[in-house]
């Protein structure tokens, strides 16, 4: 009897995180604002992932600017697959409803500024490629 709660309750708990996960995901708009126009979130995430090790060989930065930078890239990319943030102002400032991803101009090296910069690159190239709504 004792073994059949235990799988109940387990059974429950794992439906109700698999539910929670899903209703997230339908939240998740698929489109990201980038001043008047939208781009596909999909799509901005996909090219900036092809961009990301041919940006990094141009930089020449050291190996821990990189790694900085990569740290950043994970963050900020998560927070757009996320829906964390879904637009670039008309200041190109990304904005992030979480508050967590700023910019560190006080460090000796401000990988989100750099981030930001690459994905302002990103974007602008989208929206020049005609990929947007």
């Amino acid at each position: 009897m004792k073994t059949y709660f235990i799988l109940a309750i387990s059974l429950i708990c794992f439906a109700t995180s698999v539910f929670a996960v899903n209703s997230h995901q339908q939240k998740v708009n698929p489109k990201v604002k980038i001043g008047i126009v939208e781009v596909d979130r999909r799509e901005l995430i996909l090219k900036a992932e092809r961009n990301l090790e041919p940006y990094l060989e141009y930089t020449e930065w050291s190996s821990k600017k990189k790694e900085a930078f990569r740290n950043a890239y994970g963050s900020y990319i998560q927070a757009i697959n996320n829906g964390d943030i879904n637009e670039r102002n008309f200041k190109k400032e990304w904005v992030d409803t979480t508050g967590r991803l700023k910019n560190n101009p006080n460090q000796g090296f401000d990988a989100n500024g750099a981030m930001v910069n690459f994905l302002n690159g990103v974007a602008d190239a989208l929206i020049q490629q005609g990929s947007y709504e």
